[in-house]
């Protein structure tokens, strides 16, 4: 019987019990756990912080005249997005912006690409020349889903450009609007008041019937 009770204890005691140790409760599991979650969580935050801060970039942006600009950016970010933020600053069209680096070779930036891609570094300067306004390629894609290109010229005002659309799309301009990142095209502005990249997509809509 002595032997049973012993069997019994052993099996009525979690392991641990016998030696001293205090036993976890369930709820304290669960606290632990969701604590560590929770400083995993920081970690990764922290992790993330410290990878963008080491992905930006402070660049010199050089004139011909002598004149630098001194900017931030990701390097993540694309050359038209640095070039729409040096026009900001210098009170210039990014139209009108060419942009070189000279870390190795002469290098033309290209609107489309992402600075990460020329291997730039914190410090770098670029060289800025400012150009004539050229004509840029950019797409309409309407509800079905199909796509027509445009050359157009960045001061070419937004009435004309419907016409154009019109023409290739044979919708009547007062059934459709068109929209880019968000942004309704009203009449009387200029292309290049929306900031349109060279290659980007603008969505024609057409206007709900009855509406």
């Amino acid at each position: 019987m002595g032997t049973a009770r012993r069997r019994a204890d052993r099996f009525c005691f979690p392991r641990g019990a016998s030696s001293g140790r205090p036993v976890r409760s369930s709820a304290a599991i669960r606290a632990s756990a969701q604590g560590a979650e929770r400083r995993r969580r920081d970690s990764a935050g922290s992790v993330r912080a410290r990878l963008d801060a080491a992905m930006a970039l402070h660049l010199n942006v050089k004139f011909l005249t002598g004149k630098l600009h001194s900017l931030d950016i990701l390097a993540s970010r694309t050359v038209w997005d640095f070039k729409v933020q040096v026009g900001h600053q210098a009170g210039v069209s990014p139209y009108q912006l060419k942009l070189a680096c000279q870390s190795r070779a002469h290098v033309d930036l290209r609107d489309g690409t992402q600075l990460s891609e020329y291997g730039l570094q914190s410090g770098d300067t670029i060289l800025l020349i400012v150009k004539q306004e050229e004509s840029i390629t950019i797409f309409v894609r309407n509800p079905k889903g199909g796509s027509r290109s445009y050359q157009v010229l960045p001061s070419d005002l937004v009435d004309h450009f419907k016409a154009r659309v019109q023409e290739q799309e044979q919708i009547r301009t007062e059934q459709f609007y068109l929209n880019y990142e968000g942004r309704t095209l009203e009449n009387g502005h200029r292309l290049s008041d929306y900031t349109i990249a060279p290659h980007g997509t603008i969505y024609l809509n057409l206007y709900l019937r009855g509406g």
